[in-house]
């Protein structure tokens, strides 16, 4: 379900047709009123729980479950952010940081936010090493990553990850 949440929400940047034509299809499969106006307001960015699911299922029959856990995440992550303050009876209660969900899918990072840290550790095993300085003559261990910015390869190291007094 989290992959199916990440090719949908890539639709809103790559193929905008398709994210609108599938989130109608899901408010039409709910029988949810005002659906154009829904739809119209998420071209300007607002969201709801009612259009993930909308945009999630596309028509067809889902469990609602694991969409609460994801948009819970989603919310918890700041991707999507209150709107509006508590509003009864709006059709779109939120909004879409557009910015730090683009940083998420080109960075692959967005299935990071459903992972538990031990499926993080091991996602990311090969990117961490055992680093070894000396401070006045003495060796302290700790441990870094490999990161691919600001340059093309950099050696990335907590402070706190070395026992340097």
């Amino acid at each position: 379900m989290i992959r199916l949440t990440e090719q949908r929400l890539r639709l809103m940047f790559n193929e905008p047709s398709e994210y609108h034509a599938l989130s109608a299809k899901g408010l039409s499969f709910h029988h949810r009123p005002n659906s154009s106006e829904t739809l119209k307001l998420s071209e300007s960015g607002y969201f709801s729980l009612e259009l993930f699911e909308a945009l999630i299922c596309g028509g067809e029959s889902y469990k609602t479950g694991p969409l609460n856990f994801i948009w819970q995440r989603l919310v918890a992550a700041r991707i999507v952010l209150p709107a509006f303050g508590h509003m009864p009876g709006a059709f779109v209660d939120h909004a879409v940081d557009t910015s730090t969900l683009l940083e998420h899918l080109r960075g692959d990072t967005l299935q990071n936010l459903f992972a538990p840290p031990a499926a993080l550790a091991d996602r990311y095993s090969d990117a961490l090493l055992a680093i070894e300085v000396l401070k006045d003559g003495e060796p302290y261990r700790g441990n870094g990553f490999i990161a691919h910015a600001p340059s093309p390869m950099s050696l990335r190291v907590a402070s706190s990850s070395l026992a340097i007094a």
